[in-house]
């Protein structure tokens, strides 16, 4: 059996055809609102430098009560906090403030959560867990 092809295109809607549009450079054309064919391009180049610059896993030992994970830093680019495998179930606070077991982001174990770019904190980050359990966190500048 051949594969079977549609011979007349199909109008959609708003009566626009339901094809895909190429132009000269075979880019796909994304219509907008105005109907006025905008290429989809590149968002654009690579950081100077190679981007994000990755610190040595960083332990830290949790006590019950609400402790700094990490200092502010301004350069900060991206963060992973990594709930290690075996620990209890960690909280900590991405704004710095105290923190508590269920008023903090909660981490299961094993986990780990990363930040990076526009979403990545600069300020200190708190943390809550089981007393003598390790953390870990891994800086990107």
């Amino acid at each position: 059996m051949f594969p079977q092809y549609q011979t007349q295109v199909t109008a959609v809607a708003d009566g626009n055809s339901a094809q895909p549009r190429i132009d000269s450079q075979r880019r796909f054309i994304v219509t907008g609102e105005s109907a006025a064919p905008v290429p989809i391009v590149n968002s654009g180049a690579a950081p100077v430098g190679g981007g994000i610059t990755w610190g040595a896993p960083q332990a830290v030992t949790l006590t019950v009560s609400s402790q700094t994970l990490i200092a502010a830093n301004a350069a900060r680019k991206a963060i992973q906090i990594i709930n290690r495998s075996g620990n209890a179930q960690v909280s900590y606070d991405l704004s710095g403030g105290t923190v508590t077991l269920i008023g903090g982001v909660q981490m299961s174990a094993p986990q780990r959560d990363w930040y990076s770019g526009a979403e990545c904190p600069v300020g200190a980050i708190t943390i809550i867990g089981t007393n003598g359990q390790l953390v870990t966190y891994v800086e990107g500048t």
